[in-house]
């Protein structure tokens, strides 16, 4: 079925921000909608212009926006135009403003459906793009609205499982935390905490802004640095992006009252830090690392236990850790968020043939070999040779 024409008064209620100047313009009514909608740091204004400013100074923009009759901003779509590969083609894609390092993304709206709608009758009178790919649109997003809307409206898509995010409600008291903790862990953080205080005065400190945030925080990117992420080349402060994007995300978080820098010291050495945004009643966790010569006194255990009980002293509510499911979150955390990344493929012969090729014919290849393979003596999951 295909999309119903919208009336004149929606044709003009849809536009796009093209330049990073008109998106600084709408600061204010941007972070209005967000508090209003899909109240979290990763959707706020500052944090995608520290992104923008990052990772892409130099794109170009299309940010499609809806305004209501009287010209309140109510619907926003964050994207940007890029030539890109897809199963092998070259493409051009409509991206979301995000990566891995913006831990979430999503479509703001106040009505979702309706503005759906709306914007994909608009990008539908758009024939430069092959493929929309919104990345890491959480459960419950906005986002899932436009997919459905691409759907009605006869364009072929498909989303994938990106990652799937722990977070822990944090109880009302210390024992009620540590209770829900398997008993060999408790027995092994007490023994491991008394082993580093062993080796010196152990104090704990969080820093929310001030003149010495910076260079504390390039003092915590040296500890990331010194670890496996260093040797991998992966570390923050090996990327001049990445470092910059963390250094303006924690200059302006703190400027707007909700950055949360942890660190572990060992007398006056940072042997662990977190890299927190507290933001309304919830902890978000992007980075964290510590000194591995101290691994056998777990320094990074030990700073996630003390940031629980100054986080539910604070009246911190909910712990999210952000990105992907891993063995230590887990000791931690029984629910997780899913994520998933969403493709909106254009009517086009191309477009048709794309979907087919990412949601058919690859994923059917592999499921083939993965057969072939187990039928060959010696290979995990393969059938025992006969006798």
């Amino acid at each position: 079925m295909l999309l119903r024409t919208a009336p004149a008064m929606e044709e003009t209620a849809t536009s796009e921000v093209t330049t990073f100047e008109a998106f600084l313009a709408l600061r204010d009514e941007w972070n209005d909608l967000t508090c209003m909608v899909r109240d979290e740091p990763f959707h706020r204004h500052e944090f995608l212009r520290a992104w923008i400013e990052s990772f892409a100074p130099r794109a170009p923009l299309r940010i499609v926006v809806r305004r209501d009759p009287e010209g309140a901003l109510e619907a926003a779509l964050p994207l940007r135009p890029m030539r890109g590969i897809l199963c092998g083609v070259p493409v051009r894609q409509l991206v979301s403003l995000s990566n891995s390092h913006s831990c979430r993304a999503d479509m703001l709206s106040r009505d979702p459906n309706r503005d759906a709608e709306a914007i994909m009758s608009h990008l539908l009178r758009d024939r430069t793009w092959d493929v929309v790919i919104l990345k890491d649109i959480p459960d419950g997003g906005h986002a899932h609205a436009l997919e459905r809307a691409a759907e009605r409206a006869g364009l072929p898509t498909g989303s994938w499982k990106s990652q799937s995010s722990p977070f822990v409600p944090l109880p009302a008291s210390e024992e009620d935390l540590l209770a829900r903790l398997p008993a060999p862990l408790r027995r092994n953080l007490r023994r491991r905490r008394r082993r580093l205080e062993e080796r010196g005065t152990v104090t704990i400190e969080r820093l929310e802004s001030g003149p010495d945030l910076e260079e504390r925080l390039t003092s915590c990117l040296s500890v990331e640095r010194g670890g496996w992420k260093g040797r991998r080349g992966t570390a923050i402060a090996q990327n001049r992006q990445v470092r910059d994007f963390y250094a303006r995300l924690a200059a302006t978080a703190a400027a707007h009252g909700y950055f949360s820098l942890y660190c572990l010291r060992l007398d006056e050495r940072i042997i662990a830090f977190q890299y927190g945004l507290t933001y309304g009643d919830t902890y978000y966790l992007p980075k964290l690392a510590y000194d591995e010569s101290l691994s056998d006194c777990s320094p990074g255990m030990l700073l996630l236990q003390d940031v629980f009980l100054d986080c539910m002293r604070r009246g911190v509510r909910v712990v999210d850790f952000l990105g992907d499911d891993t063995e230590w979150k887990r000791k931690w955390a029984v629910e997780a968020r899913p994520h998933h990344w969403i493709f909106i493929f254009s009517r086009t012969r191309l477009g048709r043939s794309l979907h087919r090729a990412k949601f058919q014919w690859i994923p059917g290849a592999r499921r083939l070999l993965a057969e072939l393979g187990s039928l060959i003596p010696g290979r995990p999951g393969a059938s025992p040779a006969p006798d």
